[in-house]
C-alpha cells in the first residue's frame, strides 16, 4: 500500500537488505529509487508532501586502488617476449596503459585517426 512507504519503512527496507548481505551498491541503488519514486508522487500530486525527501541515502564504501609497485610493473614488462608479435604488442599495451593511465575500455576504443604520428615525428626532432 502507497501509504505505508514512509522513511520508517525505508529504512527497515534498507536495514533488511543489507541483513541479505547484498552489495552496498546495490542497497543503494534500491533506496534511491524508492527516493525517485517517492519525489515522482510528490510533483505528479499522489502525495501532499515529499515523504523521502530527508532520507539519506547508505554509504557506499570507496574502494583505493594501490598502485602497482616498480618490482610488479618490472615483472609484468619482464613476463611478455618483446621479439614476438604477441609479447611486442602486450609490452607495448602494458607500457602505454601504465605511462598514460587510459582504462582497458578506453584503450579498446582507440582508433589509428587518434595517433598523430607526424606531428608527433615533427615534435621529437626539434
Amino acid at each position: 500500500m502507497l501509504s505505508e512507504l514512509n522513511i520508517v519503512t525505508v529504512i527497515e527496507y534498507i536495514i533488511h537488505e543489507q541483513g541479505r548481505r547484498l552489495s552496498p551498491h546495490t542497497i543503494q541503488d534500491r533506496a534511491r529509487v524508492l527516493k525517485v519514486f517517492a519525489s515522482w508522487l510528490y510533483n505528479e500530486g499522489y502525495a501532499t508532501d515529499h515523504i523521502l525527501n530527508n532520507l539519506k541515502l547508505p554509504k557506499v564504501p570507496q574502494n583505493l586502488i594501490e598502485p602497482l609497485t616498480a618490482s610488479e610493473i618490472d615483472q609484468l614488462v619482464k613476463s611478455q617476449n618483446p621479439l614476438t608479435a604477441l609479447g611486442c604488442r602486450n609490452t607495448t599495451i602494458l607500457v602505454l596503459l601504465l605511462d598514460t593511465g587510459l582504462r582497458v575500455s578506453e584503450l579498446c576504443g582507440l582508433q589509428p585517426d587518434d595517433a598523430h604520428y607526424r606531428r608527433r615525428l615533427s615534435q621529437g626532432n626539434g
